[in-house]
């Protein structure tokens, strides 16, 4: 499972581009530019929260899971995630909780098939309401909590099951 926050900004540029990223970006952050700080101060919290109890929720199911974040912001974690793809997961899980750009999708589903091109690809997350054309990057794309959806598609994933065998949209 991996996560990351595009809507990040240097502050030199945040009062300038508040709104470049999305409409999310804009009503959560926006009012904070007006405020005038010298640093830059974002609704962008890590996910490691939602993810850590995703994975609770596939090992509670007996499925191995690992977790990265900041694959961005923090090469270390990209270096390790890098390493994790190379063991060849057999689903990756995305969350666009706090992705809104396609770049930013495009880029870690990039890594995935270029060092894993058999992992399954799954997506979920509020980012997709506000860009749902981010689905294209995956195999399958979650709505709602994701829990149940991901346990169905590790399953179905460890007993053979393709991408192609799964509706593209999964439902918990």
């Amino acid at each position: 499972l991996t996560a990351e926050s595009d809507h990040f900004l240097p502050a030199a540029d945040f009062r300038t581009a508040a709104s470049s990223f999305s409409p999310v970006y804009d009503y959560l952050n926006a009012p904070l530019a007006e405020l005038s700080l010298p640093f830059q101060y974002t609704l962008d919290s890590p996910q490691r929260c939602s993810l850590a109890s995703l994975a609770g929720y596939l090992g509670q199911k007996g499925f191995s899971c690992a977790v990265t974040d900041n694959l961005f912001r923090n090469a270390a974690e990209e270096e390790r995630f890098e390493r994790l793809l190379v063991l060849r997961p057999g689903v990756v899980g995305i969350s666009a909780s706090s992705l809104h750009r396609m770049e930013s999708v495009a880029r870690i589903a990039g890594t995935v098939r270029r060092l894993s091109p058999a992992s399954m690809i799954a997506l979920g997350g509020c980012g997709l309401h506000f860009n749902p054309e981010m689905a294209a990057y995956a195999d399958v794309v979650v709505t709602g909590d994701g829990y149940l959806a991901l346990g169905e598609i590790v399953a179905a994933a460890r007993s053979g099951c393709k991408p192609a065998d799964l509706p593209k949209t999964l439902s918990s």
